[in-house]
């Protein structure tokens, strides 16, 4: 019986210290409400935050899943320091770092207008080079040489896909991997249900593929936020008061 207990201690030991690092496990800087943040929850992940990004690299395991999202968007770029980039070279961290530069000075933020997100990178069968997403309200600053782009910010013709291509067009790098394991991104990707990115079902491709990189397994979100969605499922009765309610709308 001793024996039995000892052994069922030692599992409980182990399962605890796996929900602490396992690949469900996303440790970060970012807030509570985060869109992104929400999603991981709701799909189960267990989310370990800390108020910045030194004590997010300190605390996280090696090998941890670490999103450094960026707080004070539009108001400032994260800068990451070399001591932060070495730190998370030794510790073999996997990080998406938002809004963030490795440069010593802060760089000059653009309005995104007119330009359309253009895949430059294949991660996923409806998410091929030539697609197009949409940021809306966003800002960016220009990152100068970045070879392994993801997505580009760029204007081009097309509704879906960049039927042109991007030849002789000018384009920023707004995804891109600074070396294996460390995603970056050129502005505020994180909060995509509350400024409302399109097409929805692209863009949670893409948090998909982020996620299942960081954490080293595939994923794929049962739950998902839809700020526009229909009142009505297909099977219900509309009330009488439906078509007033349109118009209201």
């Amino acid at each position: 019986m001793i024996r039995f207990i000892k052994i069922l201690g030692w599992v409980l030991l182990l399962a605890v210290v796996s929900g602490c690092s396992g690949a469900d496990t996303v440790w970060g800087c970012a807030d509570e409400d985060n869109d992104l943040v929400t999603v991981l929850k709701d799909n189960g992940y267990r989310i370990v935050l800390s108020d910045d990004v030194q004590t997010t690299l300190e605390k996280a395991p090696e090998g941890a899943a670490v999103l450094l999202l960026n707080r004070s968007y539009p108001d400032s770029v994260r800068l990451l320091s070399g001591q932060q980039l070495s730190r998370i070279e030794e510790k073999g961290l996997r990080v998406f770092a938002e809004f963030a530069s490795v440069a010593d000075t802060l760089p000059q933020l653009h309005e995104i207008g007119f330009e359309r997100i253009v895949m430059t990178d294949s991660l996923a069968p409806g998410l091929v080079p030539m697609d197009l997403l949409s940021i809306n309200r966003g800002y960016y600053f220009r990152e100068d040489a970045v070879e392994d782009t993801i997505m580009v910010i760029a204007k081009v013709a097309g509704f879906d896909t960049a039927v042109y291509g991007l030849d002789d067009t000018p384009c920023y790098p707004l995804v891109y991997k600074k070396k294996e394991g460390l995603w970056m991104s050129t502005s505020q990707l994180s909060e995509f249900a509350r400024l409302r990115f399109m097409p929805e079902a692209k863009w949670k491709v893409f948090w998909e593929k982020v996620i299942g990189d960081l954490t080293g397994h595939e994923t794929r979100f049962s739950s998902w936020i839809y700020p526009v969605h229909p009142s009505y499922g297909k099977d219900e009765s509309l009330p009488d008061t439906a078509r007033l309610a349109s118009v209201r709308k």
